[in-house]
């Protein structure tokens, strides 16, 4: 998130984060810098919608956005071993 002209200053308030597929929805609090930042370390491989929206503030506008990403399989490893 990025003032857009004529706008000028930091945005404050606060962003909403909706993942489709169940992840559910976060609000967090815009940092100082202007940013809104959400880390999800849970979700399972697959495809994700996720939205954006942010309140707005006296010198800001309300407004939303959204994007598509993937969550892809990790790698894994096994060994087996055995103690005879």
């Amino acid at each position: 998130m990025a003032p857009v002209a004529p706008g000028a200053g930091t945005p404050t308030g606060t962003v909403t984060f909706a993942l489709s597929g169940g992840g559910g929805s976060t609000t967090v609090p815009v940092a100082v810098d202007g940013t809104a930042r959400l880390t999800v370390d849970s979700l399972p491989a697959g495809a994700y919608s996720v939205t954006a929206t942010y309140s707005g503030d006296a010198n800001f506008a309300s407004s939303s956005g959204s994007d598509s990403h993937t969550v892809n399989q990790a790698a894994t490893a096994t060994t087996v071993t055995s103690d005879t």
